[in-house]
């Protein structure tokens, strides 16, 4: 348990001994109705952080939704294009929504040359 969170039940057992026991008593200078709404201001702000985590969580579900639908239909898009006989794999089109068109893609072929070895390795 974080000091954050211990600080709720401190301040509300502060508040019920101090109401049990010394209702009509002030202690550093406040009664018991001055502190509770000196530390009010803490108790709401803890319990607007926790409703906002709340839509937090909610709306990063839902950005995970609306993130497969778009990915569904980014994808739909560039294979209509692909298969659009006007437009194609080799089109500017095709270049401009960040793809490599097929005329221009590299082979994979490195050509690369043997070892060599030193000949004063003996």
């Amino acid at each position: 348990m974080s000091t954050n969170s211990k600080l709720d039940g401190r301040r509300d057992l502060f508040a019920s001994v101090w109401r049990q026991l010394a209702a009509t008593e002030s202690f550093a200078g406040m009664t018991l109705a001055q502190f509770i709404a000196v530390t009010e201001d803490a108790m709401t702000v803890r319990k607007n952080l926790v409703d906002v985590k709340a839509l937090l969580s909610s709306l990063v579900g839902e950005r995970k939704t609306a993130d497969a639908a778009l990915r569904e239909t980014l994808s739909l898009v560039i294979n209509a294009v692909r298969g659009n006989p006007q437009f194609g794999q080799n089109s500017a089109l095709y270049r401009a929504m960040g793809f490599v068109p097929t005329g221009e893609r590299a082979t994979g072929k490195t050509n690369r040359k043997a070892p060599t070895t030193p000949a004063d390795a003996a």
